[in-house]
């Protein structure tokens, strides 16, 4: 048997999270006699065979009352194999670990163990250093999802580490005709994309640290002076924060009459209209300040997946996949942008060359095939050492 333990499961699908439990679950499921089972908070979901616990509103209840709920549907004695993702990992490991010692293999994901630094105090201890060292004490295979993270995990004193990238669904993300993904984007958002504008898409969170608005509209200010025609479409999930944030950026943008070229939209995106969001742009943009994201971050994957040249901070485990001036670019700063997008613009047949490049690496290293390799290679070294 093979559990699939995680807090929350789509939808929506633009909580990176949620994205991340789906993805891995879906590889899972193509393994063959993997007889998966779901185990995560109450929610819409009908797909795999799912267990739920009803929602509490506090993780650390939530996540024991899942571990229990698997102790109580686990039989005595049968060998099973845990996959534990955006679980409260200190309440939960003791409680599965209890339950058989000998018939259960523990593999525990770390996604964002180096992204605490907006924490302070013993918060930060807790998070990065005291639960880390805690679960190692009790996972069988921890598994980063970075060269960083995994760096990470082996100075915390994890033995037994793995590298698996996040996987990425490259027959959903992929390639599709730019006319027919702004014309399905005027009908589901009701937007107006105008011709022969060099379109720039960011999709995320709108806090400062991940999206330094103010840098990037006067960017945008400077590029459009230049005679670029830009158009700055933003899609950020429904949380109250971005909210507060959307109307500043109106407001700024009415300020530096940029109005007609920035559209913003808040609200959850169902994962079979992200592609025509990705194939409506020329180029996505990803330019946290600091660490806030799954590592490496998920937007840049689909987006990459889909064709789309990436321009993004030189931050996180981003400059393993982007190669600048290759497959993206990476900006040392903000400042940096109006250069790149002019660039982009002018040149063409570098574009296309990226795009291309993009999505082969995409395929290569993050694909579902990829993935799942690199799992039953897993499973095959658990076997032998069990």
């Amino acid at each position: 048997m093979h559990y699939l333990l995680t807090l929350d499961f789509p939808p929506p699908y633009n909580i990176g999270e949620r994205v991340l439990a789906s993805n891995i679950a879906k590889v899972l499921s193509r393994i063959p006699l993997s007889n998966l089972t779901i185990l995560c908070r109450a929610n819409h979901t009908s797909d795999y065979n799912l267990v739920y616990v009803q929602r509490t509103g506090n993780e650390y209840v939530d996540s024991a009352r899942i571990a229990i709920r698997f102790k109580k549907i686990c039989e005595e004695g049968e060998y099973a194999i845990v996959h534990l993702i955006n679980i409260n990992y200190s309440v939960a490991l003791p409680i599965i670990k209890a339950l058989m010692k000998t018939h259960l293999s523990l593999i525990i994901y770390f996604y964002l163990l180096e992204h605490y630094s907006y924490l302070n105090g013993f918060k930060k201890i807790l998070k990065c250093l005291v639960a880390p060292r805690f679960c190692s004490n009790f996972a069988d295979i921890a598994i980063g999802t970075s060269p960083l993270i995994v760096r990470y995990l082996s100075m915390l004193g994890f033995k037994q580490i793995r590298y698996i990238p996040p996987p990425v669904d490259c027959d959903l993300f992929k390639p599709i005709n730019k006319l027919k993904a702004q014309q399905v984007l005027s009908s589901k958002f009701n937007m107006n994309i105008k011709e022969d504008s060099f379109i720039l898409l960011y999709m995320g969170h709108l806090t400062p640290t991940r999206f330094p608005y103010a840098s990037i509209m006067k960017a945008i200010k400077e590029t459009i002076r230049d005679g670029i025609s830009i158009q700055f479409l933003i899609f950020a999930p429904r949380f109250w924060y971005n909210e507060v944030h959307a109307r500043k950026i109106r407001i700024l943008s009415e300020f530096m009459n940029l109005k007609e070229h920035v559209n913003i939209h808040i609200q959850d995106i169902d994962e079979t209209e992200k592609p025509f969001i990705y194939n409506a742009a020329d180029v996505f943009l990803f330019p946290a300040l600091k660490p806030t994201a799954i590592d490496p971050p998920l937007t840049v994957l689909e987006a990459m997946a889909c064709g789309l040249p990436v321009v993004a901070s030189n931050i996180q485990s981003v400059p393993y996949i982007i190669k600048s001036g290759k497959n993206g670019f990476l900006l040392r700063d903000i400042s940096y942008l109006k250069n790149v997008l002019r660039n982009l613009n002018q040149d063409q047949l570098q574009l296309r060359k990226m795009s291309e490049k993009a999505r082969e690496m995409i395929i290569r290293d993050f694909s579902f095939d990829s993935i799942k390799q690199r799992l039953i290679d897993l499973y095959r070294y658990i076997a032998g050492t069990f």
